[in-house]
Order: C-alpha cells, then structure tokens, then sequence
C-alpha cells in the first residue's frame, strides 16, 4: 500500500467522521471528545468533565463509550482513538486548546508521580504557558534527568528555543551526555510508556 492509499483512507475516515458521527453528537458528547482529544494517554473520566462544560458528565461519557467514540481501558480509565482524537482536536480553536490543556495540565498538577509531571509540562507548553513549563523543568528535571526519563528530553524539545536560559541549556547538556552524546531523541520510549493513572 502507498502513501496515496494511505492519505485517501485517511480523508474517508475523516469525511465519515464529519458526516456520520460529528452530526450525531450532542453539544455535551463533542465537547467531551474535544476535552479528552487534549490527552495523549488514557486518564480517569474526572480529568475530563469540567464545571464549564454543562452536560459533559458520565452519562454523555457511557453514550460516547457506546458507540466506540471513547475506549474504558481500565476501571474509569478512558482513551480516544488516535484518528477521533486528531479529527476532534484539529477542531478545536486555539482558545478552546489552550483552556483545556491549561485543565489537562491541572489534572496532573494534582499528582505527584514523574510521569504525571512530565505530562503537566507537557500541557503547560501546549497551552502557551511556557515560563510556567520551565520553572518546573528547571525544579523537576535534575531528578527526571536522573532516573532516566527520555520523555522529559522530549519536553525539553517541545520549549521555544527564546525560553533557554543557562538552567534550560545545562539541562539539555546533561541529557545529551546521558545519551552518550547522540542528541535527543523524541519518540524513543513512546510505544512504551505506561498508562497513567
């Protein structure tokens, strides 16, 4: 199969999306899919029901679950296939991205394992919140550096390069001499990584 075939697939099943799924959805099911499209791993339901969101509750949730919209990957763990995530996240407005990965990166701020705060800076970035995303890579990434998480590498990558100051760059110096000096490596650990709580 080719790259065309592969690209036509691609526009079907955005199109089928659009016309046949889209236009069925009530205004409380899409913006629950717009909310969970923010997340790249599977979170609990309550990462994604927000006060600000009338009717995005678990019932609306249960339906999107019905129709295979939202997969239950464990008990109250809930994740987007990657084709509705990218159909709906592509969507949203940048306002709309900002203020529901600014929640993503609070849902994680509530947390207190590694991975939750390489996500939190991870939405921090994607929100725009840059400074926010360095002073906690500045605090947390030694130890992130330490216990070998090539997901905080990838963080690193993802800030403006108009962000480094001399704590950012020594960061990114003690990661490349980790690596044994081949550079950063996004990606490396992805097909990997844990699901988070």
């Amino acid at each position: 199969m080719d790259t065309y075939d592969n690209i036509g697939k691609q526009q079907d099943v955005r199109q089928f999306l659009e016309e046949e799924v889209r236009r069925e959805l009530t205004e409380p099911e899409a913006n629950l899919l717009g909310i969970a499209s923010v997340y790249r791993y599977p979170v609990q339901g309550s990462a994604i029901f927000h006060e600000d969101v009338p009717g995005a509750d678990h019932e609306a949730l249960s339906l999107l679950c019905r129709r295979s919209l939202v997969n239950e990957c464990g008990e109250m763990e809930y994740d987007v296939h990657d084709l509705v995530r990218e159909f709906f996240y592509d969507r949203l407005t940048p306002a709309q991205r900002s203020r529901y990965h600014l929640w993503a990166a609070d849902h994680y701020s509530q947390r207190s394992d590694d991975l939750s705060t390489i996500e939190m800076m991870h939405h921090l970035i994607r929100a725009g919140e840059h400074q926010e995303a360095v002073n906690i890579a500045l605090e947390e990434g030694p130890g992130l550096l330490y216990k070998g998480y090539v997901e905080f590498v990838n963080i690193l990558e993802q800030l403006p390069r108009e962000m480094e100051n001399e704590g950012i760059k020594a960061l990114r110096e003690d990661a490349q001499a980790r690596m044994g000096g081949l550079g950063f490596a996004p990606g490396l650990v992805d097909s990997d990584r844990p699901k988070f709580p």
